[in-house]
């Protein structure tokens, strides 16, 4: 099954400034209380994609590993890992973190948060961070690298969801690359494969 997903980027999510506040008012007015959507967290993710990820991730960790590819500074990771913690499953997310930030520019889709490398989480942030707001590091896995390179060692084959959030210039070639990694029935799930210039066509 695929699933094609928008992106919004929330570059001033006030609501999420104060999560508990937030929370509270989301608990009372949609009556669903299985994630807290707000985390305090940096996050470009969308609400609605918050709460999709999550749920996508516990349905699916029943049968298999998570992988994602671009983590950034963790806001789906967290969404991932809370889903995947209901069947005590692990989510293994591949980043370049601060690796290689002139090949990142270079190689790179163009896309803001480019413009910014120096100030881009390192591994190290973004797993303490996942921690602090409460993720159990048996949960996620952080690899540290370029998702090209990281499938030429990969050996595990029971990825039952597949999160392709890296490069989006490379979705279609992040798909080829993975796709012999999953078991039947998987999901794979895109995120900003409806920009023209981000191979929307090859999706």
């Amino acid at each position: 099954m695929f699933m094609l997903i928008s992106k919004k980027y929330w570059k001033t999510d006030l609501l999420n400034n104060f999560p508990r506040i937030a929370n509270f008012l989301y608990f009372l007015f949609k009556g669903e209380k299985e994630i807290a959507p707000f985390t305090g967290s940096y996050t470009m993710l969308s609400l609605s994609e918050r709460i999709f990820l999550f749920k996508l991730a516990k349905n699916y960790s029943k049968k298999g590993r998570i992988l994602e590819i671009g983590c950034y500074s963790g806001g789906s990771t967290y969404f991932l890992a809370k889903g995947a913690s209901i069947n005590n499953s692990e989510v293994f997310s591949i980043d370049p973190f601060r690796l290689s930030l002139k090949k990142q520019k270079s190689k790179g889709d163009h896309t803001s948060y480019l413009d910014n490398l120096k100030k881009k989480p390192s591994k190290e942030e973004v797993e303490e961070n996942l921690i602090k707001i409460g993720i159990n590091k048996r949960n996620f896995y952080l690899i540290e690298g370029f998702s090209e390179d990281v499938v030429k060692t990969w050996t595990k084959r029971n990825i039952s969801l597949l999160w392709i959030d890296g490069n989006h210039l490379k979705t279609y070639n992040d798909f080829n690359n993975w796709k012999s990694k999953l078991i039947g029935g998987a999901v794979v799930a895109f995120h900003d494969s409806n920009y023209p210039e981000c191979g929307k066509k090859e999706v």
